[in-house]
């Protein structure tokens, strides 16, 4: 079975560049994609635009030019722990932005409503680092706890590294996993539009009461 990759495309990070900018891939239609990264006051970065568009891409550059860097921003991003070493020194504060593409994923969707937070096409994040190492979070420009935070965006994007296949080694992502391989997401979509509807009848019985 011929199987037709994306372009690829490769980023060689200059050693005192400030600005650098890679791309993501979308594989499937339940895959979300990253659409931009900007990383502010993060370690030695002033400020970098990171500017996403369909292909797989590879960071390549010198030990220092900032690969590590965008891991660790999109870490935050993902609800990833805090820590003050991270701001760069001078400043008062770091600040990390992700816009994903969550146009083709009912999911997150669902997961948004749940928490009565606005839900469009694009899932805005961003968390700012303090000096004393206490970081705040914002969902669509909603202040929200970093609980919420992770609850949300779960499962937003794998970062593998060797024996590091965090999606295999959740339990509570198996189920989907397994749900998706099988071909049965528009199943599961409807029973939990029915229990939510189940849900919503009992609470208006109870009141009834």
């Amino acid at each position: 079975i011929k199987t037709p990759f994306p372009p690829v495309s490769e980023i060689v990070l200059p050693l005192q560049e400030k600005r650098v900018y890679i791309c993501s891939v979308k594989i499937t239609e339940h895959m979300i994609m990253l659409l931009t990264l900007n990383i502010k006051n993060l370690a030695v970065v002033v400020e970098s635009e990171i500017s996403i568009g369909p292909g797989f891409t590879a960071i390549t550059g010198e030990t220092g030019a900032g690969k590590s860097i965008i891991l660790d921003a999109l870490h935050l991003a993902l609800g990833g722990r805090a820590r003050a070493e991270m701001v760069r020194n001078g400043a008062g504060q770091a600040e990390v932005q992700a816009l994903f593409d969550i146009s083709q994923n009912d999911g997150i969707k669902e997961r948004l409503l749940s928490f009565d937070l606005v839900c469009e096409d694009e899932l805005i994040v961003r968390r700012v680092v303090g000096r004393n190492g206490r970081s705040r979070a914002y969902i669509n420009g909603v202040l929200s706890s970093i609980s919420t935070l992770t609850s949300i965006v779960g499962g937003l994007v794998d970062i593998s590294g060797q024996h590091a296949h965090y999606s295999l080694l959740r339990p509570d992502a198996h189920l989907t996993l397994v749900d998706q391989f099988g071909g049965h997401v528009e199943h599961v979509q409807q029973v939990n539009l029915c229990f939510q509807r189940i849900v919503s009848l009992d609470a208006r019985i109870d009141s009834l009461r």
